[in-house]
């Protein structure tokens, strides 16, 4: 379990918007909640992405094949950071929030839209926020420029009241990276991988949107190879991405702090909560 500066605790996390831009869910993981087997109370949940202006990224309505496509044992997405802005976002999106759920915006920019963001955030109970610094489908920005991950995080130290958690990918120089930030945030999450990384022999489905990035069993070798490199570089708590039970103490045994799913909610909406109440079953049996 995480424990961030403000006492919140992190144990399993919604991480990458599967549960929408409100928390609340998508509209076919709703029949699973209001028959009990999906419970977002047993989770931290992260937001999709937003940004400070609107973003058109690739999603096309109606046509999410566009951009998203399933393959063995997960998705591969190259929405491309689609979004309203947080003007839109504040004024329809936030007032239909639960916040007695743990939510955690996850925010994408120019380290001064990074800033303003945060600011943002401060009247607003959430219980951190992530800086996605990592997405692979989209241009560079942020993603690989180490001043830039650096100067966000301090900004977003400066600007808000909540704790920092940034999210990180194989795109990083790993090594410089949680140098330059331990300091300032309190935790560590992992992205999606590029295709090429995960199928380097294989032409992607979404190679016209620049092959887009792997999420679920099917990246899981990779990022929890990169778990482990951020678990040996620092003390800092890592979200480490899972697929079913058994990886909760596979994880456990190499570090891990707390657990995430992403690519499960949108698949198989009943199984992470699941897999969790099976874990704390487990807990109680033991005790």
């Amino acid at each position: 379990m995480i424990t961030l500066s403000n006492g919140t605790e992190i144990d399993f996390v919604a991480s990458g918007g599967a549960l929408g831009y409100d928390g609340n869910g998508l509209c076919w993981q709703k029949p699973f909640e209001l028959i009990g087997l999906h419970d977002p109370g047993l989770f931290t949940i992260v937001l999709k992405t937003i940004t400070l202006h609107p973003k058109c990224g690739n999603w096309e309505f109606g046509n999410p094949h566009h951009c998203i496509r399933l393959i063995k044992d997960g998705m591969v997405n190259a929405i491309g950071l689609t979004n309203p802005g947080i003007v839109f976002w504040k004024k329809y999106i936030v007032p239909r929030m639960n916040f007695s759920l743990k939510l955690i915006p996850s925010i994408y920019g120019e380290p001064h839209d990074i800033a303003e963001m945060c600011r943002k955030f401060n009247g607003l109970d959430f219980k951190a926020i992530e800086i996605n610094a990592s997405c692979p489908n989209v241009d560079k920005g942020i993603v690989g420029n180490n001043e830039k991950i650096l100067e966000s995080c301090r900004k977003a130290k400066n600007k808000s009241r909540h704790p920092i958690i940034l999210k990180v990918s194989v795109l990083h120089d790993i090594y410089k990276v949680i140098k330059l930030t331990e300091d300032i945030v309190e935790a560590y999450s992992i992205n999606s991988v590029p295709w090429s990384y995960v199928f380097p022999e294989h032409e992607s489905p979404l190679r016209e949107l620049g092959g887009g990035g792997v999420s679920g069993k099917a990246a899981q070798k990779i990022n929890w190879d990169l778990a482990k490199k951020i678990i040996s570089l620092t003390d800092r708590p890592v979200v480490v991405p899972i697929w079913n039970f058994d990886d909760v103490y596979k994880a456990e045994e190499f570090g891990a702090k707390a657990f995430s799913f992403c690519t499960r909610f949108l698949l198989q909406p009943w199984a992470p909560t699941a897999i969790v109440r099976k874990c704390y079953s487990k807990i109680e049996d033991d005790w």
